[in-house]
């Protein structure tokens, strides 16, 4: 009842566009860190990785002339730790407070980019499935779903807006330039 009353309380309050991202003090800094968040959310290459690991794996393999594992099973062994790391999530978000995960996270993230950049360059397929794997589990235990609880928790909603506004036009980036 008192949440039915308070949405149709006429008295509440409304942050404007400007207050929310560049005035107010309140909110202004927690709206900016999640623009910038959600920048290096999208940026991490995540569903890049997801969506071209076919064709990543593909390249990897026919570099290093290996016949082993197919470029399929290793789709399917990229999809089967998200589900992993994504249940992991679970417990890691719940154990672990926002900003641990976040810094965390995309420092692990950050290292398994160097990792993916070494193997490639000397044609180690295996261990760059190693790191896209790890890559992977990473980022569904802890930047991907923690980063959606921290905008929650410290965003209004004009600056809401304006954050998933930003995903989206850095996925968009990501799509377009990608492959």
């Amino acid at each position: 009842m008192r949440f039915i009353e308070k949405s149709n309380n006429k008295e509440t309050i409304k942050i404007s566009f400007r207050d929310a991202l560049w005035r107010d003090e309140r909110y202004s800094r927690a709206s900016i860190v999640n623009i910038i968040l959600m920048s290096f959310h999208v940026l991490t290459g995540y569903s890049a990785v997801k969506g071209f690991s076919n064709s990543i794996l593909t390249e990897t393999y026919e570099a290093a002339g290996e016949t082993g594992m197919t470029p399929r099973q290793g789709t399917y062994l990229v999809g089967a730790v998200n589900l992993f790391g994504a249940a992991a999530g679970l417990w890691i978000c719940k154990t672990f407070g926002r900003r641990t995960i976040l810094l965390w996270g995309h420092f692990i993230l950050f290292l398994c980019q160097v990792g993916c950049a070494f193997s490639a360059f000397y044609a180690y397929s295996t261990l760059e499935l190693v790191f896209i794997l790890i890559f992977v589990f990473t980022y569904m235990a802890s930047a991907g779903p923690a980063n959606y609880i921290y905008l929650a928790e410290t965003c209004t909603d004009t600056a809401l807006a304006v954050v998933i506004f930003t995903n989206n036009f850095w996925a968009l980036f990501e799509n377009m330039t990608t492959e």
